[in-house]
């Protein structure tokens, strides 16, 4: 049991003599409680989907710079950048040039 999970519990449960107005205000405190806990939860997932979608794409910004590196030479004109991004994207393609 976790430390939220226990303080929602005790919450729940209130002490005897606990008033009306006490024991609502601590229901909705156990309420706010399990909400931003289901949101916490909630974030930490996507926030590990975001780590794997930025280790995706540093995938392929390596194999961009691979392949920008090997056409650097071959290209038709290789002062110009549409030209060296054509070859490069053709390279990451796999088109044959």
């Amino acid at each position: 049991m976790t430390k939220d999970d226990n303080l929602v519990r005790r919450l729940r449960e209130p002490a005897f003599g606990t008033d009306t107005t006490e024991r609502n205000l601590m229901g909705s405190a156990a309420d706010r409680i399990e909400a931003l806990t289901e949101q916490l939860e909630a974030a930490r997932l996507d926030a590990k989907e975001a780590e794997a979608y930025a280790l995706w794409l540093e995938g392929k910004l390596q194999k961009t710079e691979k392949a920008l590196d090997k056409i650097a030479g071959k290209a038709p004109y290789a002062d110009d950048p549409y030209d060296i991004a054509r070859a490069a994207l053709a390279e990451l393609k796999g088109d044959k040039t």
